[in-house]
């Protein structure tokens, strides 16, 4: 079933229009109209509307959100545009004034609207068409009083009216907003010269940003962006290689701590390892029975036991390998200095019996004037 759906609009920002438009479509336009004018109108909303209907009566439809944004999704750029309905939705016969190249949804004051950009044929711009009206093929559901949208098949045109004629379907419905987009090209034959001033004065009334009527390309085809342009780079290539000589230096810093960190956990460790040690030789020293001097010689040399033990097991296992090392050290000492090294008998070794050598008898082998193995300096 065909129906006509008139539409309430309001005031829109020239700078929301332009961004509605499909660039490449007035590009196209702008060949044949260097200043096209474009308008944009609300085709659709949420609410109740009472529509007429080809070949019925008025009826009072509810258009949900759902309905509106399935209007929207069948806009197509490129869609005709006419002034007012005809009798029938067809298009044989009647004068195209204008077409769509943009649309968009919104939600005004809480209602979702479906929105149009219209561009308006030269010859047609005088004419006062301040709503429009959409022609589409729509399917609707009814419970007695009540009907809903239930689907939109197409929308084959839509038709913009003069509201001191027709009578909008919403009340107050009204056009939303205008604007001329600006051409480059306008020393066009037939038309008047428009001053640097008069340029300037027209984007400024119009809102318009450069890249609104120049190319990315065009911009930076301008010395002074580009000069811009190239200072920003350039300030941001300083910034970024002063930043990495900061990172530089902080890093150099950061290593360096971590190198004194490892150094003094290592020696930390040296530490903990020999105080442990230390009293574990002590253990073992009296386990082992070993004599004073025999323990002062491991004690000696206790710096140089190294262990990567975790546990306790472990070290006194490698502790006791250490000083089997350092006690036969030892013998050779002794041996070098004379002295013969005391003997085990089987069994344990008992401090101070008759295998072992007493200080005073250590004292006596090591004194030149005692020991004759030990050659005397001369004076």
């Amino acid at each position: 079933m065909k129906q006509y759906l008139r539409a309430e609009i309001q005031e829109m920002a020239n700078s929301e229009i332009l961004k509605m438009v499909d660039t490449g479509r007035l590009a196209v336009i702008k060949e044949t109209d260097p200043h096209p004018e474009i308008r944009v109108y609300g085709i659709g909303h949420e609410g109740s509307i009472t529509t007429p209907i080809v070949g019925e009566d008025e009826t009072t439809i509810q258009w949900a959100k759902n309905a509106v944004i399935n209007l929207y999704s069948k806009i197509t750029n490129g869609l005709a545009v006419f002034n007012r309905h005809a009798t029938t939705n067809e298009h044989a016969g009647r004068k195209k004034i204008g077409e769509v190249i943009g649309k968009t949804v919104q939600t005004i004051n809480g209602i979702t609207h479906a929105l149009a950009a219209i561009y308006i044929k030269p010859d047609f711009r005088k004419t006062p068409l301040d709503f429009a009206s959409i022609e589409a093929s729509i399917a609707y559901l009814q419970d007695g009083a009540d009907a809903w949208i239930d689907d939109i098949k197409q929308v084959t045109g839509i038709a913009l009216g003069n509201s001191e004629v027709d009578s909008p379907g919403f009340p107050g419905a009204t056009l939303l907003g205008a604007v001329q987009a600006f051409a480059a090209n306008t020393n066009t034959k037939g038309e008047i010269k428009m001053e640097l001033a008069d340029v300037k004065k027209a984007v400024v009334e119009g809102r318009f940003k450069p890249s609104d009527i120049f190319a990315v390309t065009e911009l930076l085809g301008d010395t002074i962006v580009a000069d811009y342009v190239k200072t920003e780079k350039h300030d941001v290539y300083q910034q970024s290689v002063r930043l990495k000589g900061e990172l530089d230096q902080v890093k150099i810093v950061a290593d360096k701590e971590k190198a004194d960190l490892v150094k003094e956990n290592a020696t930390l460790k040296a530490a903990q390892v020999t105080n442990k040690s230390t009293q574990v030789l002590t253990d073992l020293a009296k386990e082992r029975k070993m004599t004073d001097q025999q323990k002062a010689f491991v004690d000696r040399n206790i710096s140089q036991f190294k262990t990567e033990a975790k546990d306790d097991a472990n070290l006194k296992s490698e502790l006791n390998t250490f000083i089997d090392g350092q006690l036969k050290a030892f013998d050779e000492v002794a041996k070098l200095l004379g002295v013969e090294p005391a003997k085990e008998k089987e069994g344990d070794i008992t401090p101070g019996g008759a295998n072992q050598i007493d200080d005073e008898q250590v004292d006596e082998y090591l004194d030149p004037e005692k020991n004759p193995a030990i050659p005397k300096q001369v004076p």
